[in-house]
């Protein structure tokens, strides 16, 4: 599980003649999911430390949110042009989907399974879309004055403001990842023994998601491996 965390801020209508709100962050749902590999330091008996290397594909999603504003808009009302006091809520929807080369040092505290980590996260991101639109909330008798240079739908009560890749985004992403880890030990999964480790971790972004935003992606990240030793 992904908890993404998107810290940016970005104008809902890039346009510097226009006065218009900013989206500030946004949050949403995720997953991960891949293969790892844990090579244990030292003798595996008595071994506390180790490096493990995941390779891991990951959603981190975003939606932002900004509305409550009112402002003076040129509407459609009953097919006749006016300009009236509206209200309106830009949502932009974000697709970020990358996959990762993951490398951690793991070191078991207290004599017990349990365990910290930290490490790099290297990704490219394989989608990396940006779909906002502006909908009309108020009033409900009103529709958009129709501009050609948008596309409208809900009877052109919404606007799409732009759908397709972010503006100037970059395919690299590096992060660094702290978590701790809890190994369980189990007798027998299919074919052989096997640990079950729940891990928790936090993903945080150093590189910016585009050249022209301070965009940086970070996540809460849960999840369990499942690991059978190799002879």
């Amino acid at each position: 599980y992904n908890r993404s965390l998107h810290s940016v801020e970005l104008q809902t209508i890039a346009d510097p003649n226009i006065p218009c709100p900013l989206f500030s962050n946004g949050q949403s749902n995720g997953f991960w999911g891949g293969l790892t590999f844990e090579y244990y330091l030292g003798k595996i008996k008595d071994s506390k430390s180790s490096i493990i290397i995941k390779a891991l594909y990951s959603t981190l999603p975003a939606t932002l949110k900004k509305g409550g504003d009112a402002y003076p808009t040129l509407l459609d009302i009953g097919g006749e042009d006016k300009v009236i006091s509206s209200e309106t809520e830009h949502i932009s929807e974000v697709t970020y989907d990358l996959f990762s080369f993951e490398v951690y040092y793991k070191l078991n505290m207290f004599d017990s399974p349990f365990g910290v980590t930290f490490g790099v996260d290297a990704g490219y991101a394989l989608t990396r879309n940006f779909n906002q639109t502006m909908n009309l909330v108020k009033p409900l008798s009103a529709q958009f004055k129709v501009n050609p240079k948008y596309k409208y739908t809900n009877n052109n009560r919404t606007v799409i403001i732009s759908d397709g890749e972010i503006a100037n985004s970059t395919a690299f992403r590096l992060g660094i990842k702290v978590g701790i880890q809890y190994e369980i030990s189990l007798k027998r999964v299919l074919f052989a023994p096997a640990v079950l480790v729940p891990v928790a971790y936090y993903n945080f972004g150093l590189t910016n998601l585009t050249t022209n935003n301070d965009w940086r992606v970070n996540a809460l990240q849960i999840g369990v491996d499942l690991r059978w030793a190799i002879k």
